[in-house]
């Protein structure tokens, strides 16, 4: 298929990935860092939620345990760039360690923490209050814990500028796919 590899790590043993990297330079898939889902989930906009407008209820989201379980894909509007539940329903793993982050100006070359104990969940699930749910929000995760709210969303680089694949900023958002 002419795919690279993305993701390397020395061993796996039980739950436990040790040493795992992501070479960003790859053309594969791979779980869209902390920024890039952000972009992805305000489809162009400056929305506080992933919705088709920007506005949260539970006519665009599941969460709150309105329902009591997940939903099918595709239950609620799509988000401006047609991604569907990227508010609600399940978290979703992004390749960012957590950390302590300040908010960088240029955010185009930013690929995450190199290393930590928690990758990051964006979106918020079906058990989450509205607050949660803000494209702005994340909880974390040790990397092996599994559980029945959190899921994970792909991405692919259509090209590269600089050596670096191109979907890092709002305007480049739209040369690649975030699934």
């Amino acid at each position: 298929d002419g795919l690279d590899t993305v993701y390397t790590f020395s061993s796996i043993k039980g739950t436990t990935v040790s040493d795992l990297k992501c070479n960003f330079h790859s053309k594969g898939y791979r779980l869209p860092t902390e920024d890039e889902w952000e972009l992805a989930a305000m489809g162009g906009k400056q929305f506080f939620y992933a919705t088709d407008n920007g506005d949260i209820d539970h006519s665009k989201a599941n969460y709150q345990e309105w329902l009591r379980k997940t939903t099918e894909v595709g239950s609620y509007p799509p988000n401006p760039f047609g991604l569907f539940d990227m508010a609600g329903n399940l978290g979703e793993w992004t390749n960012d360690w957590s950390s302590t982050k300040t908010l960088i100006e240029d955010r185009s070359d930013y690929m995450g923490p190199e290393n930590g104990s928690s990758k990051v969940i964006k979106g918020g699930d079906w058990t989450d209050y509205y607050s949660a749910l803000k494209s702005s929000e994340n909880t974390t995760s040790t990397p092996g814990n599994s559980n029945n709210r959190t899921g994970f969303r792909i991405c692919f680089p259509f090209g590269q500028r600089n050596n670096n694949p191109v979907f890092l900023s709002s305007s480049d958002l739209l040369d690649s796919i975030v699934y």
